[in-house]
Order: C-alpha cells, then structure tokens, then sequence
C-alpha cells in the first residue's frame, strides 16, 4: 500500500471545532465520490497539543493500493471532476499552508488502532538511513519526548 500524509491548515477566520465540522459533514461527503482509487481515508484531527506547536489542524491519511491507483487518483484530481473538492476548500482551508507526502510505516508495537493517536512527525536527517533514524529515535528520543509530556493519556 502506498500512503501519504496531509497536514492540512484550517483558515484563520474560522475555529478549529468549526473547520472539522465542516470537514467531516461537508467536505468528506463532495470528496467521497472522487476517492474510489483509494483503500483508506482516515482524518485525524487535532484535539490538544501535548508537546510543541502545531501548524496544522488535521492529518489526513490516504491509502492507495498501488501506483496505478495513486496516478489515477492524480489524474481526477487534474480534471474538471475535482471543480468541487477544490471549491470547497477553499472555504475552510489555508491551501498555500497544506504539505502531502509519501511515507512508511513502520510498527514499534502490535496492537490494535483505538479511537486515539498520537503523531510524532520526525525529519530524517540526510547522513542517516530510514532505519538508522528509527533506531536513534527510538532508543535515544522516545523516552524523553514522553517524559516531557505532563501526563499522556495514550501512547500507541
């Protein structure tokens, strides 16, 4: 499966309770007859920052099951088709501000998703592997970003 992340910003007029309102009972019903390349579409939205400031309001997530799907997905997205996805954001999004990227997974621990996450989003310094960044993050990272945190209430 291929993945990619959105961190998508909310327009400045508008507060977050509202922009995820409008997301999850507007935007999500104009976009879903658009996304049948896709396997997931999860949006995460933002309810407390626990360490640090965010410059983003959601992530949203989208799987694709391979390129073929991903290209086409790129092709509707270019065509008059998408005329009303991107009306509509318009109306709650700080476009200029949203970033998408491609990304793996990896599973520190089994387990199944709850109906909380917590993201850490880490740069991958360039002289490093992605495996050699995930080890240094884990062993010498993970254990003060928790500490850091006054008392999370998840981990996963």
């Amino acid at each position: 499966m291929i993945q990619v992340l959105a961190l998508i910003k909310r327009l400045a007029t508008i507060d977050r309770e509202a922009f995820c309102e409008h997301y999850e009972n507007t935007h999500v019903h104009v976009a879903k007859p658009l996304l049948a390349h896709l396997d997931r579409y999860a949006r995460h939205h933002i309810d407390e920052e626990l360490y640090g400031e965010v410059d983003f309001d959601v992530v949203t997530s989208f799987g694709y099951p391979d390129k073929a799907a991903l290209d086409a997905m790129f092709a509707t997205l270019a065509s008059d088709a998408a005329l009303p996805i991107l009306e509509d954001e318009r109306n709650f999004m700080d476009k200029p501000a949203n970033r998408f990227f491609e990304v793996s997974e990896r599973i520190w621990t089994e387990g199944n998703e709850q109906d909380r996450s917590l993201f850490v989003f880490v740069a991958r310094p360039g002289d490093m592997t992605r495996t050699e960044c995930s080890r240094e993050l884990v062993r010498d990272h993970w254990p003060a970003l928790l500490a850091s945190v006054s008392a999370p209430r998840y981990v996963i």
